[in-house]
């Protein structure tokens, strides 16, 4: 919009039109960094979108039925946790 506006400036410019000394620069300047500010916060919605649905942690799929696997096994997940979980007292930390 504001290439629009700075063309029709730059026409009536030239057609002979007078302008009060600053307006033009003016009104063009605010709404070409109006518009970068549009899309800026255009860009930084659809990236803080795509966090949202990623964090809301949904199956990208349902499973109907397990073939193969036992349910007494632990988890991966459990498994890593019980690793990695820290010592719950000094003297387990000593040598």
């Amino acid at each position: 919009m504001s290439f629009l506006l700075g063309m029709t400036y730059g026409l009536m410019k030239l057609a002979g039109f007078p302008f009060p000394l600053g307006n033009p620069t003016i009104v063009i300047l605010m709404l070409l960094l109006g518009g970068i500010q549009l899309i800026s916060v255009g860009i930084l919605g659809s990236y803080v979108a795509r966090i949202y649905e990623e964090v809301k942690r949904r199956p990208k799929f349902i499973v109907d039925r397990a073939i193969g696997f036992n349910s007494s096994s632990p988890s991966y997940l459990e498994a890593s946790v019980a690793r990695v979980a820290p010592p719950t007292s000094l003297q387990q930390l000593l040598p």
